[in-house]
């Protein structure tokens, strides 16, 4: 059996979905995806939400592992997402431009952000990344225009290009670093809109030294509480 959500033909062997709810799928009318709904389903396939601008809230269960490319691409009225315990990777441009979202949790099971997974949400102003990540791909968050903060984990050993940066604002953004080891990035992973780096007691040499980081020496500082 396939449908078409969004624009896009869908397999959805595996999935339990009440007569309703499939048909507002279908339409492109759905305002809210549950656990419930994608039972039994273990991947968000490509683009499964592309374009579905009606969608407000998204709960992914535990039996997904993975969220494929451009899963909820330009879903522009959706404003809560929560990721299953058992997604190990959130695809390319996955949530980008999700413009009304604005908050993000990343479950400690994700070991893997692809590139642009949150571009141009501009509302989003709080990302929580797991203790699992290793990896956050080019302008994973480019364009977050109003996001302030974020705590990367110890747990993250590469970084893309533009992570952080913003083209359209002058909003500035600290970068709390756990650990000692600093993550592998680019040249321009740190962008103009990096403001503080704060680092653990005791490592400030180590990032202030470290390949591509020691051009931001000079806003580093160590955590003082």
């Amino acid at each position: 059996m396939a449908i078409y959500i969004g624009n896009q033909k869908v397999a959805m062997s595996g999935l339990v979905v009440d007569n309703s709810k499939l048909a507002k799928l279908v339409d492109g009318t759905i305002t809210e995806v549950t656990a419930s709904d994608l039972q039994g389903a273990t991947a968000i396939r490509e683009r499964a939400f592309y374009y579905c601008s009606s969608l407000e809230s998204v709960t992914i269960p535990n039996s997904v592992t993975s969220m494929g490319n451009y899963a909820f691409n330009n879903c522009r009225n959706l404003t809560s997402v929560t990721i299953g315990n058992n997604v190990t990777s959130i695809g390319n441009n996955a949530f980008s431009y999700c413009t009304s979202l604005t908050s993000v949790t990343i479950p400690d099971s994700v070991t893997s952000i692809g590139n642009s997974a949150f571009a141009d949400c501009s509302k989003l102003a709080s990302v929580t990344i797991g203790n699992s990540v290793t990896s956050i791909g080019n302008s994973a968050f480019v364009n977050c225009s109003i996001l302030e903060s974020v705590t990367i984990p110890d747990s993250v050993t590469s970084m893309g290009s533009w992570v952080f940066s913003v083209n359209y604002s002058s909003t500035k953004i600290t970068l709390r670093m756990l650990g000692s080891t600093p993550p592998t990035i680019q040249s321009n992973t740190l962008s103009s809109n990096i403001e503080k780096i704060i680092v653990d007691p005791g490592t400030l040499s180590i990032w202030q030294n470290a390949t591509n980081w020691s051009a931001k020496a000079s806003i580093m500082e160590e955590e003082t509480e």
